[in-house]
């Protein structure tokens, strides 16, 4: 049993808790191109929300993760609002730089020391969800804690890693953009911008057309006649065997 469902079940997740005769199938296009199938409980898919594999959450109406495009640069959009608050425990941060960080940038960054974050659930401008962390007294509605001292630390380190690659692609680009408006509002924390890892994903759909239900609908029995229909099929059907018998009998010596 346990191999049956480490195996051939697995395949077939997907529909664990449903029922397979109310799953209708879709052909559906999205923005960028890909065309994929998708499953409903009979509406249109542009009616369906989807759930967002990355978080958890349903994605706005007309949205479906495309599944056959390699993300993008995961952009950053405005925190619109402060959903769930938890905290957690951060190791200490290695000595070595993490996310292709330039050595200065993360000398300024790190942290040597085991420290306790408030983890926010946000809502985005985009509409999507993401986790932010915040220092723990912190609670939305107070202002931004900055100081002049790491703006200005910051604003020396951004400006020579732009000297020392003046032509970054769209990712760094995107980075040095995101840096840039942080720098001109004073560096605040915890900051207004978060990355959206879903909208690299994330595609419109444009277009979606019926294909069938998962399991095909029985078709109906055709309707039988009416009872007279029934007789007067039947009385012309002896007829014709009467009317064949008399040619047979006259043609007999």
């Amino acid at each position: 049993m346990q191999a049956f469902n480490n195996g051939i079940r697995a395949p077939f997740k997907i529909f664990y808790g449903h029922d397979p005769n109310k799953l209708h199938r879709w052909r559906i296009k999205l923005d960028c191109g890909s065309v994929e199938e998708c499953l409903t409980y009979g509406e249109p898919p542009n009616k369906c929300p989807m759930r967002d594999t990355l978080t958890g959450v349903p994605l706005p109406l007309g949205q479906r993760l495309c599944k056959s495009h390699a993300a993008g640069p995961a952009p950053y959009r405005t925190i619109d609002d402060w959903l769930e608050r938890s905290e957690v425990i951060f190791p200490p941060d290695p000595v070595e730089p993490k996310y292709d960080l330039a050595p200065g940038i993360w000398q300024l960054m790190r942290k040597d020391y085991e420290r306790t974050v408030a983890y926010w659930t946000v809502k985005l401008s985009c509409s999507h969800q993401t986790k932010v962390v915040t220092d723990l007294g912190w609670r939305p509605g107070d202002e931004p804690r900055t100081t002049a001292e790491r703006q200005r630390e910051m604003l020396e380190e951004n400006e020579a890693d732009r000297l020392l690659n003046p032509e970054p692609d769209v990712e760094e680009q995107m980075i040095r953009d995101h840096l840039r408006r942080m720098l001109n509002d004073g560096w605040p924390s915890p900051s207004p911008e978060a990355q959206c890892s879903t909208c690299s994903y994330a595609r419109w759909i444009v277009g979606y057309q019926s294909l069938d239900w998962l399991v095909p609908r029985p078709k109906p029995p055709n309707p039988r006649p009416p009872k007279r229909e029934l007789l007067t099929n039947r009385l012309n059907k002896l007829e014709a065997d009467a009317a064949e018998l008399r040619r047979e009998l006259e043609q007999l010596p």
